[in-house]
């Protein structure tokens, strides 16, 4: 099965926006296109692409494909709390490592149930993007929210009764030369 996913990013920042947009893009929201001071829209297209062993266990791989061509992994595995979210492949992203395993979804599903993902403080980034001889740290923040339930059509047919998530992720970049604070927010749907 194949699926588009779409999102939307909102960088807010002020005066380093190209800045927290490049940090932004390496701290784990890797497959999107990003414009300083606005809003950006993306879409990516998602397959299941077979199962690897990640740390001990069978992980489902989702392969996403950017419309730009980039093509990434990312390992899942599923259980009778929800689905948890293992790591990607991704050499670059050095956050990620940081915050997987974290779950995804919670199981029973329930219009209106929300649920905190991740909430991490001061990760390094791996990258020193205001060039001072240190690298930057970032705070993610993330929820989950059941929207509700509805009927919808793909070009793999029509499914009834499907889950409506909404996740809002908030990134607050620290640059350490100057401590300011530059923040992103995605939200997929």
């Amino acid at each position: 099965s194949t699926w588009k996913v779409r999102g939307s990013v909102t960088e807010s920042a002020g005066a380093a926006s190209e800045l927290v947009l490049r940090a932004a893009k390496r701290a784990g929201m890797r497959s999107h296109i990003y414009r300083a001071g606005s809003a950006s829209a993306y879409s990516y297209t998602m397959k299941i692409a077979g199962t690897k062993e990640v740390n001990g266990v069978t992980a489902t791989i989702l392969s996403e494909q950017s419309e730009s061509g980039m093509a990434d992994e990312t390992y899942l595995v599923q259980d009778s709390n929800g689905i948890s979210y293992l790591g990607n492949n991704n050499s670059d992203d050095k956050v990620t490592p940081q915050l997987a395993p974290y779950q995804i979804m919670i199981f029973p599903l329930e219009a209106g149930s929300s649920f905190v993902q991740v909430d991490k403080t001061d990760m390094n980034t791996g990258e020193d993007y205001d060039w001072d001889g240190r690298n930057e740290v970032v705070d993610v923040f993330g929820t989950v929210t059941v929207l509700g339930f509805e009927t919808i059509t793909v070009p793999a047919g029509t499914f009834q009764n499907s889950a409506k998530i909404e996740t809002r992720i908030t990134s607050n970049l620290k640059l350490s030369s100057d401590s300011s604070v530059m923040t992103v927010v995605e939200t997929r749907a």
